[in-house]
């Protein structure tokens, strides 16, 4: 049960973190994988991974929800989202009348600030997950 929690945590670790348990394990067990990896192809390995851990941490999936609306801003509120969103009105309504509601999916934080600055200001109370 240990070891195969322990696997499960090392098949979770990116590229980084896998380097730099192994550099620990090598300082504890004085050994050394040099003899056993081509050290050259992991120094690329490494530096692509710090890239891809770069941009897709830029590149997050931010989901804007309404949580909900205060009392007398419905009619604002709908406004709102129907002309950040481009939908009709009963699309517009289900969103309203069905809070906790997902209304955007961004990757943009810029993006999502300006979706919750407008819907706060017409009466909503939005929340980023």
């Amino acid at each position: 049960m240990i070891l195969e929690n322990l696997i499960k945590q090392i098949t979770e670790l990116n590229t980084l973190e896998l380097n730099e348990l192994i550099i620990n394990l090598e300082k504890y067990y004085n050994i050394s994988t040099k003899d056993f990896i081509d050290t050259e192809n992991i120094e690329t390995t490494l530096e692509t991974s710090k890239l891809d851990n770069t941009s897709s941490s830029i590149q997050k999936d931010i989901d804007i929800y309404i949580e909900s609306i205060l009392p007398d801003k419905k009619i604002s509120v709908l406004k709102a989202i129907k002309n950040l969103l481009n939908l009709g009105l009963k699309e517009t309504k289900e969103i309203v009348d069905n809070l906790p509601n997902k209304i955007k999916t961004t990757k943009s934080q810029e993006e999502a600030n300006d979706y919750k600055k407008e819907l706060e200001s017409a009466g909503a109370v939005v929340k980023f997950k």
